[in-house]
């Protein structure tokens, strides 16, 4: 098995021992065998991929194979313009096409050099009212662990939570609760 017929396939291999993985549907495959064909067992585990979609409509519009005459070699024949593409051709073809599809460009490639600069004081302003809206609304000093049921707010403390028949934030009736645990 060739890595132009991974690619061809849609596969990328994901780093880990023999697992490749479809770029647009995402299924994983592995546990390869001798003489399995990755465009089979792509649209085996994955009959609805539209990427397999466009590219069993683009090879039945785009070429046919050119089954006439006694040339031991097949010739691939564009089925737009009528021309002759010799085979050797077509697989690098497929592979310069899988390149430059979307979805398969490198995601780190559309990245800045220089990563977006950040105020100092902004960011410690977005920390302190980060902090306070984790603070339980009742007595504002400890952190919010306690989920009221079951209208499903997580506005207090544990300690503030079992004073309270209502739920602060709705006036709802509070018939248990759920002690939370944040990280």
């Amino acid at each position: 098995m060739s890595k132009e017929s991974l690619a061809k396939a849609g596969l990328y291999f994901t780093g880990d021992d023999d697992e490749v993985k479809c770029f647009e549907c995402k299924v994983v495959l592995r546990s390869w065998k001798d003489g399995d064909v990755p465009l089979e067992r792509h649209r085996l585990l994955s009959p609805h991929c539209s990427y397999l979609a466009h590219l069993s409509r683009s090879r039945s519009n785009d070429i046919v194979m050119d089954g006439g005459g006694d040339d031991d070699d097949e010739d691939c024949v564009d089925g737009a313009s009528g021309r002759v593409i010799p085979e050797d051709r077509t697989l690098q073809n497929h592979c310069e096409n899988l390149v430059t599809l979307p979805s398969c460009r490198n995601p780190l490639q559309n990245k800045k050099k220089n990563p977006r600069k950040f105020d100092k004081n902004q960011l410690v302003s977005e920390n302190e009212k980060l902090r306070q809206a984790m603070m339980c609304r009742k007595c504002k000093k400890e952190r919010i662990q306690t989920l009221f049921l079951p209208c499903r707010h997580l506005v207090t403390c544990e300690e503030c939570a079992d004073k309270m028949d209502d739920c602060i934030q709705c006036r709802q009736r509070i018939l248990g609760t759920v002690r939370t645990f944040m990280v």
